[in-house]
């Protein structure tokens, strides 16, 4: 009898994604809100600290409350898709890193393209 890829079985999409070259995070939180909450509030605050922004500066950047932000990173909360869009742009990252669904070394060749317009913050 042929061995089956438990993965290509599985119900869950991710499960299939995760083991086929995303990040191992994945994985951690499928089914688990309270871990995804974590995750995207770590990938959030490593991101604002390789940035060295503040969450005051974020917060100013994004239009999301400086509250928000804290609770985002703390893992109190899940930012909507829109907020996630704005934090990644913000932050100069993509959302699947933000998700962890690409790892740090990947994040920063990932991130949205400005069309080459050039910023001085």
């Amino acid at each position: 009898m042929q061995e089956r890829n438990s993965a290509i079985l599985s119900p869950h999409p991710l499960t299939f994604l995760s083991r086929g070259g995303y990040n191992v995070d994945t994985m951690l939180w499928e089914g688990n809100p309270e871990a995804l909450s974590l995750l995207i509030g770590n990938r959030i605050r490593q991101a604002r600290q390789r940035k060295k922004l503040s969450q005051f500066q974020l917060a100013l950047l994004t239009k999301i409350s400086e509250r928000e932000i804290m609770k985002y990173e703390r893992g109190q909360g899940l930012p909507s898709i829109r907020r996630l869009i704005k934090l990644a742009l913000a932050l100069e990252v993509s959302a699947d890193y933000l998700l962890g669904l690409e790892g740090a070394s990947e994040a920063h060749n990932s991130a949205p393209s400005k069309g080459g317009e050039q910023h001085d913050d």
